[in-house]
């Protein structure tokens, strides 16, 4: 990782929100909104606020899946409590959904099927 950090050709960015890495290609950036528009890109650093997970940029290392297991974890203490509103239990569960595609996605990609392991 500090190899690919020091490559000044490289542009990666991480969030520690975010659960992701960033590696900008901005003509790839679909957090970019002008890059439909214009041939060429706006932007310089990535846009966390717009990030979608469909974006080629993305990258998820083994310790990105470690703290999704640990939030997986807290959201399962916090869905134990028995006087839990129904509504925040509604949203820890699709929280939680959300994290286990991430584990499931991050177990199954091609890299990781053919031996390549991202970490």
């Amino acid at each position: 990782m500090k190899a690919l950090r020091n490559n000044p050709r490289l542009q990666i960015s991480e969030d520690p929100q975010a659960l992701l890495t960033c590696n900008l290609d901005p003509y790839k950036a679909l957090c970019d909104p002008d890059l439909v528009s214009s041939a060429k890109p706006s932007m310089r650093t990535p846009n966390w606020n717009r990030c979608n997970p469909a974006c080629a940029n993305i990258s998820r290392t083994d310790t990105h899946i470690d703290r999704v297991r640990e939030q997986l974890a807290q959201i399962d203490a916090d869905c134990a409590d028995p006087h839990l509103p129904y509504p925040l239990r509604r949203r820890l569960d699709q929280c939680r959904a959300s994290r286990e595609k991430l584990i499931q996605e991050h177990v199954t990609s091609p890299d990781r099927v053919a031996g390549k392991d991202s970490t």
